[in-house]
């Protein structure tokens, strides 16, 4: 089977959500969370930059993945 990306983008059918089981996630990041976000290109889009350097990050997941984030990203990002 061949996956016509024309008309949305591959990181939709990626991460695709079901409207019913998403949540809401805010992050405050400090000033090196916003650099170690960037560096990430499934994140950097995501990142709203402050003056002060720091950012926050508001965006929808999809709730199945809360396991697998406890999980591998128990420790705070700077």
């Amino acid at each position: 089977m061949k996956l016509n990306t024309d008309e949305e983008h591959i990181q939709s059918w990626i991460m695709r959500m079901n409207e019913s089981d998403t949540l809401n996630l805010e992050v405050d990041l400090t000033p090196e969370g916003v650099r170690r976000c960037r560096s990430d290109l499934w994140l950097t889009w995501l990142v709203d930059l402050r003056e002060d350097g720091s950012g926050k990050i508001c965006t929808k997941m999809s709730a199945p993945y809360v396991p697998l984030i406890r999980s591998n990203k128990t420790r705070t990002i700077a």
